[in-house]
């Protein structure tokens, strides 16, 4: 959400503000008035328009300064303006019916291989299904009811895991926390070390590594006493060893996170899971997905050179006959490459492949991996092409849009 406080200073020297970040960044009225004006319909505004604005007709619309700020720069309280995330207003579950297992784990197989066509709808399937599990799971008679626990559990994880990528963060943890709880009432030793490890990879994402490596070491440690398949045993090493790694402080922590993700590679489990349950897979492709992004995120690996090979590598062990798995495949290789070219200098080329990753995002209704790009442009500003670059201002104004998606809807 986007909330207007009142700004210290008047129209007058909030113009005088917007007139100088332009010349600063040595931009033409006419490059503002293109880049204000698509942003918000599409379309350039007459140059007039800012023009008026520099002049101290400021937009009462905080909406219109947000992109503003953005595109210029300023500091967004130097506009009036306080930015923080709302919470999702959700529509409670209208569902309570008796449900079947079969149901259940068909649609959270189908969530999980192919991707739900209309998240928002899914993410309200799934509370419903969650309630009805939640009403009737006591009324079950064994084994199925020990079927409904776990199918319930998988539910949150689910939910969890669709809130995330639809950024919303706060729904997601909700879910993370209630299987954990779940699993850990009922015995699920093998839901709870999974939640367990969903939470710890959220932080990981996040970069919070105080929150999630402790979360990843207790589902590791419980993954090895576990009869778990081997792909979620190969996962948890694989995403540990990076966190460690981005931890490192000497050498010795280096190998050891290194010999982590090596080990890794013993549980590789080609086979895919048949089941809505245990919904995580440890292939070559994930083990090189995340050796390319320590190659270009962990300060103790960086090797840009390393990260755009293991990309290419990665090209030839994609599924594009799995369609929704490929799409996320073909993101994860443009994040790599577009790090790796960032961190070698080519600035150019990392905006204009930040630009289509942020595109292809949206259409995935994705938004898991914003904070790399966030990171992109923020170390973009920085340099002498970020400072003038409309490709630049470009992509701050589309992050904009993604990371204060209810506040923009057409």
């Amino acid at each position: 959400m986007l909330l207007s406080q009142e700004s210290s200073l008047s129209n007058k020297e909030i113009g005088k503000i917007i007139r100088a970040a332009r010349i600063e960044k040595g931009w033409s009225v006419e490059i503002v008035a293109k880049l204000y004006g698509e942003a918000l319909r599409g379309k350039s505004v007459d140059v007039n328009t800012i023009y008026c604005i520099e002049e101290g007709i400021v937009p009462k619309d905080m909406r219109r300064r947000a992109v503003l700020a953005e595109i210029l720069n300023i500091p967004p309280m130097l506009l009036g303006l306080d930015l923080s995330v709302g919470a999702l207003d959700e529509t409670p579950p209208t569902n309570s019916k008796k449900i079947s297992a079969k149901i259940v784990e068909k649609a959270l197989l189908s969530y999980w291989e192919q991707g739900p066509k209309e998240p928002h709808r899914a993410m309200k399937d799934l509370a419903n299904k969650i309630q009805s599990l939640h009403n009737n799971v006591l009324y079950t008679s064994s084994p199925e009811k020990e079927k409904m626990k776990k199918l319930l559990c998988a539910c949150h994880i689910r939910r969890a895991y669709l809130a995330n990528e639809l950024g919303l963060s706060s729904v997601a943890l909700d879910h993370l926390d209630k299987a954990i709880l779940l699993a850990r009432e009922e015995g699920l030793k093998d839901l709870e070390i999974i939640s367990l490890y969903r939470k710890g990879e959220f932080y990981f994402d996040k970069w919070d590594l105080k929150k999630g490596t402790p979360l990843l070491q207790a589902a590791l440690d419980g993954a090895k006493a576990a009869a778990l398949p081997t792909s979620i045993k190969g996962r948890i090493l694989v995403i540990y060893g990076l966190a460690c790694a981005r931890q490192a402080t000497g050498q010795k922590d280096v190998q050891h996170s290194i010999k982590m993700i090596e080990q890794s590679e013993h549980f590789i489990d080609g086979g895919r899971l048949e089941n809505g349950i245990y919904t995580l897979e440890h292939d070559r492709f994930f083990l090189f997905q995340n050796l390319g992004k320590g190659f270009v995120e962990t300060p103790k690996l960086k090797s840009p050179r390393n990260a755009i090979e293991i990309a290419d590598e990665m090209e030839k062990l994609s599924h594009p006959n799995r369609k929704r798995f490929y799409a996320y495949e073909s993101l994860n290789m443009t994040l790599i490459r577009l790090q790796a070219y960032q961190a070698m200098g080519y600035q150019e080329i990392a905006i204009e492949m930040a630009l289509q990753a942020l595109q292809d995002m949206k259409k995935m209704h994705s938004f898991v991996h914003l904070p790399v790009l966030t990171r992109t442009y923020e170390n973009a500003k920085e340099t002498p092409y970020g400072r003038h670059s409309e490709e630049v201002a470009e992509l701050g104004v589309q992050l904009l849009f993604c990371q204060y998606s209810g506040l923009f809807k057409k």
